[in-house]
């Protein structure tokens, strides 16, 4: 009988001793997603600029790209 009053006293600690485990397991998976997604932007937004690189060094609103856009002169 004392076997089993030793594991109920060791219960409470064996269950907080889970539960922080598995908030930092769920935690570090967060962590991992986000991380992901971002990293994955930060690519794709380099990616992007070296695709179209006039695209990049252009300054705004200097016509060399006019992507459908129509300029205050009429050109398209």
């Amino acid at each position: 009988m004392d076997d089993v009053n030793a594991v109920k006293a060791l219960e409470p600690v064996l269950d907080y001793s889970i539960r922080v485990v598995g908030s930092g397991i769920e935690i570090f998976g967060v962590v991992i997603i986000v991380t992901g997604i971002a990293w994955s932007t930060y690519l794709r937004a380099g990616f992007q600029r070296l695709q179209d690189p006039d695209r990049a060094l252009a300054p705004a609103g200097s016509g060399s790209l006019c992507c459908g856009r129509y300029h205050k002169d009429g050109r398209t």
